[in-house]
């Protein structure tokens, strides 16, 4: 999986770095919202982590962005916190953010739980429906074949 990972500390970088590589996954770090959009914009990705915190909140403003983008729109997002305001959470919750972990209540199987959670999800880009899309019809699913034993 192509994972970027959005976090102000080069501890947090580092340490998630290792746990994802050593699941063999892909992983580019950016240590500010300005070099993470640059990545974002211009390489794949199957699912983002990050802090809204990161640029004193512009993090927040990234995810906004990215939940508007109508390419961008559609990645997963993990969001690794400090912030308890149930409010902040809430708000993150209604841009589409697939799991949130608090950094102070960190476990590595909360973050991997998390992370299974995130990367099955595929949001829809705030403002844009399906009738915005054009999507393949899918064929019909083959019959049941049953041979008697």
């Amino acid at each position: 999986m192509n994972i970027v990972l959005i976090d102000p500390s080069p501890f947090v970088r580092e340490c998630l770095t290792l746990l994802l590589r050593a699941r063999k996954d892909r992983v580019h770090t950016a240590a500010s919202s300005i070099e993470g959009k640059a990545y974002l914009t211009n390489y794949p990705v199957d699912l983002i982590i990050i802090d809204p915190d990161i640029d004193e909140g512009a993090g927040a403003e990234l995810i906004h962005e990215i939940r508007h983008d109508t390419k961008l729109g559609t990645i997963p997002l993990l969001v690794l916190t400090h912030a308890r305001d149930k409010s902040i959470i809430l708000r993150l919750v209604e841009l589409g953010v697939a799991q949130c972990l608090l950094k102070s209540n960190f476990t590595i199987e909360g973050f991997f739980k998390r992370l299974s959670v995130a990367s099955r999800t595929r949001p829809h880009p705030v403002g844009v429906t399906d009738d915005d899309e054009q999507k393949p019809h899918d064929p019909a699913p083959a019959p049941r074949v049953h041979t008697p034993a």
